[in-house]
């Protein structure tokens, strides 16, 4: 089995950092090992504390994998200070870690700040020339090159750009364009693995609260991108088994014309939220007080599977679930 080390901090909601990595590694069978360099207080509106470790404890966590389980390859994150990412540099040499890649995390997708000032110097002189790729988001990208990105052309010249400057090849997100992505590959698919392989991120949670899950037998095949479209049901899952109680039900099926119904009895959403849940970071308090619920999960869904031309309506009232009815039946190609 391949190793893989992820150099980054902790991310409270596990949306991001070494959480992110460790579930991305476990997934396509890779060995995961960690070092962390900080423990952050976010969520997905905000950071609300950082506390660094010591550079000392850094090395010392970085003796402790290379000198036991030396990984195939090393993906870093979150540095937030130059010390830190000289430590990092210098033992990645130390060992001749290999097939590096160099995620540049500055700030976090709420947009709060994750790198101190001064760090950038020891980002592109420390780690830079020991990566084989760097994966810089759009503002990360205008920051090493200069330049103002608004274009996919002008994703392509810093692009470009970086790569010359640093000696490496460079993967450069498009997320913060303004646009949407541009990866979809529609065709026709089994709806069931996908369902299935939703349900299967999420077994442990239906566990836990000892959710009690029904799923219809289905034999649908769909026009659209199934990787885009599992995103969209596990958004939705996410949602469901959130809000359910201990001993709830969730129950997914079919409907006419074709679309995936995904019900629960939990909470539901409180009448004035409703036509404003698919709002980007809108706040509500879905149906109990002081425990606020963020949009942005349900924004992208519905962005993706819009930019799939399905569709998504939700049915809620409070005390009795929610139902969520995706329109699988694709009337549009969204091709450019």
């Amino acid at each position: 089995m391949k190793t893989a080390l992820s150099i980054a901090g902790s991310d409270s909601c596990a949306g991001a950092g070494i959480q992110a990595d460790l579930k991305t590694m476990a997934m396509n069978g890779v060995y995961a090992t960690t070092a962390i360099t900080a423990l952050t207080a976010q969520n997905t509106t905000g950071v609300a504390a950082i506390l660094e470790v010591p550079p000392e404890f850094l090395a010392q966590q970085l003796d402790a994998v290379f000198q036991d389980i030396p990984p195939d390859a090393v993906k870093t994150g979150m540095i937030p200070s130059a010390e830190l990412m000289r430590v990092a540099a210098q033992k990645l040499a130390e060992y001749g870690a290999r097939n590096v890649v160099i995620d540049p995390v500055m700030a976090a997708s709420s947009g709060s700040g994750l790198m101190q000032s001064g760090a950038l110097a020891a980002l592109t002189d420390a780690l830079f020339p020991l990566a084989a790729l760097i994966t810089p988001n759009i503002p990360e990208a205008q920051a090493l090159s200069g330049k103002k990105i608004d274009t996919k052309a002008g994703m392509e010249d810093a692009a470009r750009q970086i790569g010359e400057r640093f000696g490496c090849a460079v993967l450069l997100k498009g997320g913060h364009l303004g646009a949407d992505a541009s990866d979809f590959v529609l065709r026709e698919c089994a709806l069931a693995p996908i369902v299935r392989g939703a349900v299967r991120k999420y077994a442990r949670l239906f566990i836990a609260k000892r959710i009690h899950l029904t799923v219809e037998e289905m034999d649908a095949r769909v026009l659209t991108d199934d990787k885009w479209l599992s995103f969209a049901i596990e958004q939705l899952l996410s949602n469901a088994v959130k809000y359910t109680g201990e001993n709830g039900h969730i129950r997914i099926s079919l409907c006419e014309p074709l679309s995936l119904v995904i019900e629960d009895d939990g909470i539901g959403i409180q009448p004035e939220d409703l036509p404003r849940v698919f709002e980007k970071g809108y706040t509500g308090f879905n149906g109990r007080a002081g425990e606020k619920s963020t949009g942005i999960g349900l924004y992208l869904c519905k962005k993706t599977l819009e930019r799939l031309s399905h569709t998504i309506r939700l049915e809620s009232s409070p005390g009795s679930g929610t139902r969520a009815i995706v329109g699988l039946e694709v009337r549009r190609v969204p091709f450019d």
